[in-house]
């Protein structure tokens, strides 16, 4: 499910001073649950479970996760399931298209900017589903891509190969 993390500056004169340190869980489907910054954690899992539960798939509906406090911007972030390739024993059959549509519906977005995460393995970093779905949507101007687990792309025989790095194949791959 979308999770969207709304953060929401609030001046030290406010009257909602006192709610400083509340977080508000917020689903469509639900009314809204504050709970103390403490007790956040918990109740965003045990919420995640019961909209969600494992080998259910994905709810299209998103998740808001509301923090008031002077101490942070104003700012709001989305966070999307990721693509998956296929669907695992249990889950329904269509969970490729289900993130996929998850995905392009937030590309469409005009004021989107994408943090694309990539694992650093890849044969091509840019043949992965997550940047064919930026460029689709052209939106690569306004994408910042992440290489996730570059320790996968470590190679210990570079030397072997001939190579002045144990990155060597990771580099080949981001050319």
């Amino acid at each position: 499910m979308p999770t969207v993390l709304r953060l929401i500056n609030i001046e030290e004169e406010s009257a909602e001073m006192k709610d400083a340190g509340v977080v508000t869980l917020k689903h469509p489907s639900r009314e809204d649950v504050e709970v103390n910054e403490d007790e956040a954690t918990e109740a965003i899992s045990k919420l995640m479970q019961e909209l969600v539960p494992s080998g259910m798939g994905v709810d299209e509906e998103p998740l808001t996760i509301e923090i008031r406090k002077r101490s942070v911007p104003t700012l709001e972030m989305i966070d999307l399931p990721g693509i998956v390739a296929a669907s695992v024993n249990g889950e329904p059959s269509d969970m490729m298209q289900r993130t996929r549509n998850i995905t392009d519906k937030y590309l469409r977005c005009e004021d989107t900017i994408v943090i694309a995460v990539v694992p650093a393995n890849t044969t091509r970093v840019r043949d992965s589903q997550a940047m064919q779905m930026v460029q689709a949507n052209q939106k690569e101007n306004v994408t910042l891509g992440v290489l996730a687990k570059c320790d996968l792309a470590y190679d210990p025989r570079f030397k072997q190969h001939k190579q002045s790095t144990p990155y060597w194949q990771l580099e080949k791959r981001l050319a």
